[in-house]
């Protein structure tokens, strides 16, 4: 979150830095004796005493008199630990505001014949996802995927649209087998990274995730168009704040979607090294098919990766301007010892 404050700040300019206590001493130093209002969106904290909470308010201090912090959040207790006042309950989307919403991600400017029949399904199922705007966007890309009206009246009678997380799994499992699995592995990333297209691409293939129907079909065409499905149920998001369109992130529920379809393929290692100077400790779980580290460390390749044989995919994040480059020596032991090593990122 840091990262992303500094980066609206200073347009991008700090956009290299991942080191928590840097990122911290860069924001105070970009907010200090200035009037700021701040907006933050999707706030999960449990209580005043939540260490969390204190991490996130102790940098923003430093800014003048009169600042504010805006905050929204889906539980009354995080609002409560925020701010004494009472906190201001937000109404659900006008219905119509919300089904034109819906019949716009599900049809947009696509010429259908009876249309009318399929704005009357359309509002059955608007009306079974209680104003949810992802399920609505979630759900009407798959719809707009499928104009058969005969498909629309199954997903109208179908009772796993009655919450948000049902519905996303639906959307999620009226996708292609192949689009799935490439979804899949992207549980491998932290939430809220930011995604390459160019990098997603690279990795399904390597993987062997994207099937063609033909010899002479380019496999990069394909995953892309696995990409554009993905980007048209929202499974894939890109970049609001930039005009790059290979730029994508996965919403929080999606994420946690993500954490009960994958299994126990992908794990993350958000190896913050800047508290206190610890390093990772836990044990990685053997079965792990693909590996994200968010710091490179000598040791912890050596003492927990080296020993992962069922390894496919391992990526290390490393700042240049900050972490210590991986050695030859250390990329030469992860080739010799893990055969089944398919993706290697650094």
């Amino acid at each position: 979150m840091f990262h992303e404050m500094l980066k609206d700040i200073t347009k991008d300019r700090h956009s290299n830095i991942s080191d928590r206590e840097e990122l911290e001493e860069k924001l105070k130093e970009s907010l200090s004796g200035k009037r700021f209002f701040l907006i933050l969106d999707d706030i999960w904290v449990k209580a005043k005493n939540d260490p969390q909470l204190d991490e996130l308010i102790s940098p923003l201090h430093v800014g003048m008199k009169g600042s504010k912090i805006l905050v929204m959040t889906r539980r009354k207790v995080a609002a409560r630990a925020l701010c004494d006042d009472e906190p201001i309950e937000m109404s659900d989307l006008d219905e119509d505001i919300y089904f034109s919403m819906f019949m716009h991600y599900a049809v947009g400017g696509t010429s259908v014949v009876d249309k009318e029949e399929f704005v009357q399904v359309g509002r059955v199922i608007a009306e079974k996802l209680h104003q949810s705007p992802i399920a609505a966007v979630a759900v009407a890309g798959q719809l707009g995927a499928n104009l058969d009206i005969k498909f629309w009246k199954n997903t109208a009678n179908h009772d796993m649209l009655s919450n948000t997380m049902d519905a996303l799994w639906w959307s999620y499992q009226s996708l292609n087998l192949d689009i799935r699995r490439c979804f899949e592995f992207c549980n491998i990333f932290p939430r809220r990274f930011e995604l390459r297209r160019d990098e997603l691409v690279c990795m399904w293939i390597a993987q062997g995730f994207v099937k063609t129907s033909s010899a002479t079909e380019d496999m990069e065409v394909v995953a892309n168009d696995y990409i554009h499905e993905l980007v048209s149920c929202s499974f894939l998001q890109q970049e609001v704040t930039s005009s790059d369109t290979d730029s994508f992130r996965i919403h929080d529920l999606l994420h946690d979607l993500l954490d009960k379809v994958a299994g126990s393929d992908c794990f993350k290692i958000e190896n913050d090294r800047s508290q206190r100077g610890e390093r990772w400790k836990a044990d990685v779980p053997q079965d792990v098919r693909h590996l994200f580290v968010q710091n490179y460390d000598a040791n912890l390749i050596a003492e927990k990766i080296l020993r992962l044989e069922n390894l496919r995919t391992l990526i290390i994040y490393v700042v240049e301007e900050r972490d210590t480059p991986v050695e030859e020596k250390v990329i030469e032991n992860i080739c010799k010892r893990m055969p089944k090593l398919w993706v290697l990122s650094i």
